[in-house]
């Protein structure tokens, strides 16, 4: 009997120990949803689709069996759902999307995994509900044909807006309702290539009555609960296209720090013109004010330079679109470089030979650049001896060059190389070059720029060329002098 009573018990303490361990199994999945959903189709091809309007919250819950606990991970088709939301609901059971955007929708999965078997993996397909206010714009054609001896004005007014799920259009005049076939001077009808995008009504060969206040209806048929939406286009005999005028140069020259103030105005157009400006780089600078038509860049910088485009629109045939190009002056990336007589076979820099000393920058607008030389501090002007060119204005970066004909003793001093703007206001860059027979053995370089100056040192066996850049010199220049 004792046996037994201890057979039952250690049976006892075994199935205790199995109901606090759990069984060993592995994951299983189901999503649910909160209330806020329009509409929930259940299992269609192994996924359910579910509904929400645009600006409502959005919640998901994945409940999951399994042991030991599986770990839980939201994804997205297009990528994780970390792209685009705390990482907190990533992992959570429960994910929660508040003020959905119609961007959000697409295919959600839920994946538990525990080590136990493969994956478990639900999907839930989300769809966006929205509608946009419709916009109406109108164009005008004007047809003639001789032979029949007829003119014709044609006027089309079309009607778009943005929606999930797909547009129902409707057309009214006033309080009529227009439809086809019940006027013979309106057709309505929906391009081919649009899939439902737009509907056109076009008023053909104009009459008296065709001027009217027009309405367009979106619906998407009260789907979510999405009131229609309407816009209203009043058509009268001075309708008419946006036009502008810029009271500005093109280009405007300008230097840094300056405030330039751009003026756009309209000359035309009915109904009245809204007035913006762009930039081509794709966004204004964050500076930047813009008030009826005038766009203010206080402390213009060398980074806001571009065009500056002035459109005009009334949804009255295509936008009006004006564009000037602002250009600040700069003087940037000074450089300089020696060349021995190209016409010898050996490239030493030797008494009795040419040198040539070259000056190169880049400057904003070129054709502002210019040069002078100066010799131990002294103008030196074009000789026989000493000739100096300069490249094409308007090929940037500009340069230009001082050949030392038949060098000399006479010739040693320091060489100053100055380019400046004609417009001013911008610091000019000047390249000091000290020719010296002082060490027998080196020579020195001297380089200024907006008073900064770095010494180079010249010396024996080197034979290439010397070059040297305004900006990060800290190397020895090396080359022979005879």
């Amino acid at each position: 009997m004792d046996g037994i009573i201890s057979v039952l018990g250690v049976l006892t303490l075994v199935l205790e120990g199995i109901s606090c361990q759990g069984v060993y199994a592995p994951p299983t999945v189901r999503i649910v949803h909160s209330d806020n959903a329009c509409s929930v189709e259940e299992e269609r091809y192994s996924e359910r689709v579910y509904t929400i309007r645009e600006g409502e919250t959005l919640e998901l819950t994945c409940l999951v069996t399994g042991h030991p606990r599986p770990q839980i991970r939201w994804t997205k088709t297009a990528g994780s759902v970390s792209d685009r939301f705390q990482d907190s609901s990533v992992f959570n059971e429960t994910l929660h999307i508040a003020k959905i955007q119609r961007h959000q929708g697409g295919r959600y999965y839920c994946k538990a995994e525990n080590g136990l078997g493969s994956p478990a993996i639900k999907s839930i397909r989300v769809d966006v509900y929205y509608l946009d206010d419709p916009v109406v714009t109108v164009h005008q054609s004007i047809g003639e044909a001789k032979e029949q001896f007829y003119y014709e004005r044609t006027v089309f007014l079309r009607c778009v807006a943005n929606s999930n799920p797909p547009i129902r259009y409707s057309w009214h005049r006033g309080r009529d309702v227009l439809s086809q076939g019940s006027d013979k001077g309106v057709e309505i009808y929906e391009p081919f290539f649009t899939q439902g995008e737009t509907k056109i009504l076009k008023l053909k060969n104009l009459r008296p009555k065709d001027y009217a206040n027009y309405s367009c209806i979106a619906s998407v048929r009260n789907v979510c609960g999405i009131a229609d939406r309407r816009v209203v286009f009043r058509l009268t005999n001075k309708t008419a296209p946006a036009s502008i005028k810029l009271l500005v140069e093109d280009p405007i020259v300008v230097n840094p720090g300056q405030t330039v103030s751009l003026v756009c105005i309209s000359t035309g157009g009915e109904p009245a013109p809204s007035l913006a400006w762009t930039s081509g780089s794709g966004s204004l600078p964050e500076k930047s004010l813009m008030k009826e038509g005038v766009l203010t860049l206080p402390a213009i910088a060398s980074e806001d330079a571009g065009i500056y485009s002035c459109i005009a629109s009334n949804n009255v045939g295509n936008p009006a679109k004006k564009s000037t190009t602002i250009i600040v002056r700069a003087l940037k990336k000074g450089r300089f470089w020696i060349t021995p007589d190209p016409y010898h076979n050996d490239d030493n820099i030797q008494i009795g030979r040419e040198v040539k000393i070259s000056c190169q920058v880049e400057a904003t607008p070129p054709e502002e650049l210019q040069f002078s030389w100066l010799k131990n501090g002294r103008a030196l002007r074009s000789s026989e001896r000493m000739v100096i060119t300069q490249t094409d204005p308007d090929i940037s970066p500009g340069t230009t060059n001082l050949d030392i004909i038949d060098l000399k003793f006479t010739d040693f001093g320091t060489y100053t190389c100055v380019a400046a703007l004609r417009g001013g206001a911008i610091p000019e860059i000047s390249i000091d070059v000290n020719i010296s027979s002082t060490t027998g053995e080196s020579h020195t370089y001297t380089h200024t720029h907006t008073h900064k100056r770095i010494e180079y040192i010249w010396g024996p066996a080197n034979t290439q060329p010397v070059f040297g850049h305004c900006g990060d010199w800290t190397h020895t220049l090396n080359t022979s002098f005879w």
